[in-house]
């Protein structure tokens, strides 16, 4: 199958219009509506968590779950342990993602509320908008 460029190009006075053939292969499929619908659910599924009056996404309901609680309820025993689980599944490309983890639950073993809570911070303002924006749906723990 072949597809057709048009192309214009103007002389002073005159417009040229060409028809450059394209090749395509044949067994590639064209684009249709039915392969475009997973695009899209994807899509939606990444809106689909998260916000106010939508579920929580995975990390973030593990988060509130395990970290959060453990933190109101100040059992640094239970920060450091999902401190652990976090610093031992990293996100390709999050480089810092383990040191920050293990600096928190150090912290939390030696019940420095203060350098938890920075810990948390830390990896929150380098990690958490591109997280969001790149694996939000995905469980990691």
């Amino acid at each position: 199958m072949s597809r057709f460029l048009s192309v214009f190009s103007a002389v002073p006075g005159i417009v040229v219009l060409t028809f450059v053939a394209i090749g395509c292969n044949e067994e590639e499929p064209e684009a249709s509506a039915a392969s475009e619908a997973p695009k899209a659910a994807t899509a939606a599924a990444a809106v689909a968590c998260g916000k106010k009056g939508q579920p929580d996404c995975p990390l973030q309901g593990w988060m509130k779950k395990n970290l959060k609680a453990a933190m109101k309820e100040e059992n640094m025993g239970k920060v450091a342990e999902g401190l652990d689980q976090v610093a031992s599944h990293v996100p390709d490309g999050y480089d810092d993602w383990k040191e920050i983890a293990e600096n928190g639950a150090k912290a939390a073993r030696d019940n420095d509320v203060a350098a938890v809570k920075r810990a948390c911070k830390t990896c929150h303002d380098q990690h958490q908008k591109r997280y969001r924006k790149e694996r939000r749906t995905e469980p990691l723990i």
